[in-house]
């Protein structure tokens, strides 16, 4: 094990996960499990964790982080979604965000609470032509504008975990079309460095940097 989140849905041992809410913080176990994990050179994944155990983490964990698959909360604002100073941090320690798929996170009006979610109803709520990987995409962008480059972006996936197709952007059935966000990246007018950094670069970049451990 390499790479741990310290939350997921509801309550982990170790402190807030979705549906917890933003303020729940680091739980009595949290800190020693986060300074062995920083003992042990493994890296850190602020998804699916609350704001508060986030930042509590920070504090003491020193490593490295990184959002394998989440969205920007300024573009949508619901819970689970990354806010602009955690975005900072991971830019700050030169991590990243994995923009997901999931359309849930995507649809720009944002979803209903945590309580009502539930991924094979989105369609009560909007048509799956809604949203499309140009939202994606919007999200990536966001990332870049603040930390003023291409370096700490990419391509989180998520297609299997939120629903499979039905809970896709409308311009995805399958892996095989995550092919689509470079051809928008360029149609944004992105060059073919900083396109292939946001598709696969960057995250092999942290990847060797921080594994093995150090």
């Amino acid at each position: 094990i390499r790479l741990i989140s310290i939350g997921h849905y509801g309550m982990s041992p170790y402190g807030g996960g979705t549906g917890t809410g933003t303020d729940t913080g680091l739980l009595e176990r949290g800190p020693a499990l986060l300074r062995e994990m920083d003992r042990l050179g493994m890296l850190l994944d602020v998804t699916h964790t609350s704001d508060r155990s986030v930042r509590e983490a920070l504090a003491i964990f020193k490593g490295p982080l990184l959002a394998t698959h989440s969205k920007v909360r300024a573009l949508c604002p619901r819970e689970g979604q990354v806010p602009d100073d955690i975005n900072q941090a991971l830019v700050d320690r030169d991590g990243g965000m994995g923009a997901s798929m999931d359309t849930w996170m995507l649809w720009p009006d944002g979803a209903p609470d945590w309580g009502t979610n539930s991924w094979p109803n989105n369609r009560k709520y909007f048509p799956r032509s809604a949203v499309t990987l140009d939202d994606l995409v919007n999200h990536m962008e966001y990332v870049n504008r603040l930390a003023g480059d291409a370096l700490h972006s990419g391509i989180g996936g998520d297609t299997d975990g939120q629903g499979g197709v039905e809970c896709a952007p409308a311009d995805v059935d399958s892996v095989v079309d995550y092919h689509r966000v470079a051809d928008i990246l360029r149609r944004r007018g992105y060059s073919e460095p900083d396109v292939e950094n946001i598709m696969w670069r960057n995250w092999v970049r942290l990847f060797d940097r921080a594994l093995p451990a150090r």
